[in-house]
């Protein structure tokens, strides 16, 4: 591994207006609060949704343990995913965007949280690969996290998360 590697690369301009149109472009994203325009993207096939509303409002230690868990799934499927030198994008709606390299060690913010969380706690927070064919979608306001892509649903069912107790959609079909 490059010394002094870090695990997260701001994007430039370019590389910002690149994945946010090719995200778009894809998924046909329409950022809103209003229940009758959810679920914010057009979920592809393969997709799961799961709801994840239920990790709100429950006590600390609580919220923690079932945030630390998602962030170390997703970590390890996305170590198994992305070649070692690899990287994936990590867009944080309206705010600064990464390239996120999963092989390289890195220190959590000062919330405890990756430096574009993986858990939508209050904005949009969008994971993928960059030609599209994994990812993940977090909706803060409807409360889920749309998985996408064989490889990724497949590591994520072999070792589920906690949080995800209830899907609610099929490859954008609800259920």
């Amino acid at each position: 591994m490059p010394k002094n590697m870090n695990a997260w690369k701001i994007l430039t301009e370019e590389e910002y207006i690149l994945a946010w149109d090719d995200f778009d472009l894809k998924f046909d994203f329409h950022p809103s609060t209003r229940k009758k325009d959810w679920p914010g993207i057009k979920e592809p096939n393969p997709s799961l949704t799961f709801r994840i509303s239920h990790i709100f409002g429950k006590e600390k230690e609580h919220y923690k343990s079932l945030n630390d868990k998602l962030m170390d799934v997703f970590l390890q499927a996305f170590k198994c995913l992305v070649p070692k030198y690899g990287w994936i994008f990590a867009l944080n709606w309206q705010h600064q965007c990464y390239k996120f390299y999963p092989h390289f060690p890195f220190e959590l913010n000062k919330y405890g949280e990756w430096m574009v969380p993986i858990l939508p706690n209050g904005d949009y927070y969008i994971f993928f690969e960059k030609n599209l064919d994994f990812g993940v979608f977090g909706h803060p306001w409807e409360g889920t996290m749309c998985i996408f892509g064989e490889d990724l649903i497949a590591k994520i069912e072999q070792n589920k998360p906690s949080l995800f107790t209830e899907i609610i959609r099929v490859n954008g079909k609800t259920l």
